[in-house]
């Protein structure tokens, strides 16, 4: 052997060794991190889902699984911000404010999309819901539903020159109707009693 070519074994061995050292050394860390508090947990394991999926494909579009993609869609919690946006919408219902966004009480009114919301992802990638919370944004969304509706400027007038704005209008809040009749049948009782109270107040069965 070489000069060279035993400088190039020993330089390799180091190597070798090193790398060995750092994965030790990382394997070590990951084992004596301590167990993540439920409170610090982040949001969903949908996001590790998707990286997962994203560098898993083979070359699109032939073996994407579009089922799968189909169904994540229909399991994604509410996108970033939805706090903020609750918060404004049960302000505004509270006021009785005309210009209520129909589309945020709905959302609020999903039990489902409720309980996405307020799922969290462990460091184990399981995924665990708080339903206590969950149901809570739903009663206090009946609540101030009811609440608007009450109100003297509720439902909302408009004049002759805007028919299909009143038209698409109705068609939304007819649809809030349809959220509030499906949450008379919750498994929770108390929803349940709430929004069969709703359904009184805006004349449905």
């Amino acid at each position: 052997m070489s000069k060279q070519d035993s400088g190039l074994w020993k330089r390799g061995v180091v190597l070798l060794i090193l790398v060995g050292a750092i994965s030790a050394a990382a394997l070590f860390f990951v084992l004596r991190l301590p167990s993540v508090n439920p409170s610090a947990e982040k949001p969903m394991c949908n996001d590790i889902h998707k990286l997962t999926l994203a560098t898993s494909f083979a070359p699109f579009p032939a073996s994407v699984d579009w089922g799968l993609l189909y169904h994540m869609s229909k399991t994604e919690p509410s996108p970033k911000g939805w706090e903020i946006r609750y918060n404004a919408a049960l302000a505004l219902a509270r006021k009785g404010n005309p210009d209520l966004p129909l589309d945020i009480m709905r959302e609020m009114l999903d039990e489902r999309r409720q309980k996405l919301n307020f799922t969290v992802c462990s460091r184990y990638l399981r995924q665990t819901e708080d339903e206590a919370l969950a149901r809570r944004t739903v009663y206090n969304a009946l609540q101030a539903f009811m609440k608007w509706y009450k109100q003297p400027q509720t439902p909302k007038k408009f004049d002759a020159e805007n028919a299909e704005l009143e038209k698409k209008y109705n068609a939304e809040l007819e649809q809030t109707y349809d959220a509030v009749a499906q949450l008379s049948q919750s498994s929770n009782q108390t929803i349940r009693t709430e929004a069969q109270k709703a359904l009184k107040l805006i004349g449905r069965k």
